[in-house]
């Protein structure tokens, strides 16, 4: 809801401000030919930053006044949230990204990663943010990420491998639903994909493969199956689905 509705005044919103942000950046690049590497680095700090507050029950007194004042859809307002941005944070964090075709394996293999490491902190707290809602904002996303790929060429068939990696981190709903710091940190995993492409005729390619290919979920959270019967978090960042597996046709026309 808004800031400044009356239910969120009770609870000590203001009006918004605008926010306003520092950013850092430095990069490098390296071009040999057969190997590439670009890698980025970024300090980010942003003050008066926008969120959502914890989640309020609207007390009694405060539901007869709001009728009072004729706000009739307080009736069937039992908890509300809104948006608040009287906190800081700073993000900082490195992406790489790279590419080697080894030129004694004839520049039928490609070797490729990408990386990516990012923490965030709370610099200025605001008493409208739950512990929940702290470590949801810092630990809501897997502070390291990274994903190796192969690309190897046998003849006319292609095969592709790539292996993710995904830090641990912390489910947003399931933080803020405990009210409380030490909400359960969700393990990191390895996820791998694989797929073989199959020239059929010309312009036509059958690509088989699967995404996911061992079928890895998230850590279970039983308190968060408990209360909305879904076991896993939906923002598991490989997805919550399991594996997934394909054929694939593809045909290219008009050369």
């Amino acid at each position: 809801m808004p800031s400044t509705f009356r239910a969120a005044q009770f609870r000590g919103g203001q009006p918004l401000e605008p926010e306003t942000s520092t950013n850092v950046t430095a990069g490098l690049v390296v071009d040999t030919g057969p190997f590439t590497l670009t890698a980025d680095t970024y300090h980010i700090d942003v003050d008066r930053r926008l969120a959502l507050s914890q989640f309020f029950t609207l007390a009694e007194e405060e539901r007869t006044l709001l009728l009072s004042e004729g706000i009739t859809s307080a009736r069937t307002l039992s908890s509300f949230r809104f948006f608040i941005n009287d906190f800081s944070s700073r993000t900082q964090g490195i992406d790489i990204v790279s590419t080697w075709a080894p030129p004694a394996l004839g520049g039928n293999t490609v070797f490729s990663l990408a990386l990516n490491h990012t923490e965030t902190e709370i610099t200025k707290d605001s008493e409208l943010l739950g512990p929940g809602d702290v470590l949801a904002l810092e630990r809501g996303v897997p502070e390291t990420r990274w994903n190796l790929a192969v690309n190897h060429g046998i003849g006319r068939v292609g095969l592709l491998g790539r292996l993710h990696y995904f830090g641990s981190w912390v489910d947003h709903i399931d933080a803020r639903s405990v009210r409380r710091a030490d909400a359960p940190v969700l393990g990191g995993r390895y996820i791998l994909d694989l797929e073989v492409s199959v020239p059929l005729v010309p312009d036509t390619t059958l690509s088989v493969g699967g995404q996911n290919v061992f079928d890895t979920f998230s850590d279970r959270m039983d308190l968060f199956a408990a209360r909305f019967g879904l076991p896993y978090s939906q923002f598991t960042p490989w997805g919550l689905g399991g594996g997934y597996y394909y054929a694939r046709l593809n045909y290219r026309w008009g050369r």
